[in-house]
């Protein structure tokens, strides 16, 4: 009886393989979940359908509180979750601003006063720029007064 002793043996060496994503796809609820190969065995590409979850129940509207709080300008803002699913209580904390300097004061003057038709709707506008304002009025005419010599005069006043 004879002997055949084989050494190591070694093929050729293989192309290398590329897989990529084909695409996902959503299928309708109680499908199967699939994975399907479009391409081929050293480049695939794959296709997967995941089925839709079934529709749960409505659930309850949550009676939601909230409350803002200011921490030293150099603290981290947080926010904290406290209660129940129907009675959610959220604390938001914020770092408040550095103090700034005081403002400018503004100043307010008036300038003009038109007198308009007593259907007109009357007016007011601001012009200007800070600090020095200008405030322009246009006030309706009261109904039947044409002039100033329509006006009573009354002692002391």
């Amino acid at each position: 009886m004879a002997k055949l002793i084989l050494g190591k043996v070694v093929g050729p060496e293989g192309k290398a393989a590329t897989v990529e994503v084909e695409s996902t796809e959503t299928v309708a609820a109680g499908s199967p979940a699939l994975v399907e190969n479009v391409g081929t065995a050293n480049e695939a590409k794959l296709k997967f359908s995941i089925p839709q979850g079934e529709k749960g129940e409505t659930g309850a509207t949550p009676n939601l509180s909230f409350e803002v709080k200011a921490l030293e300008p150099t603290d981290a803002p947080t926010v904290s979750v406290s209660g129940d699913a129907e009675n959610p209580h959220l604390v938001i904390s914020l770092p408040r601003g550095e103090t700034g300097e005081d403002g400018q004061a503004a100043y307010l003057t008036i300038g003009t006063v038109t007198t308009l038709a007593p259907d007109e709707q009357a007016t007011a506008n601001i012009t200007g720029e800070a600090p020095n304002y200008v405030l322009n009025l246009g006030i309706p005419r009261g109904q039947g007064i044409a002039s100033a010599d329509d006006l009573v005069e009354v002692d002391g006043f």
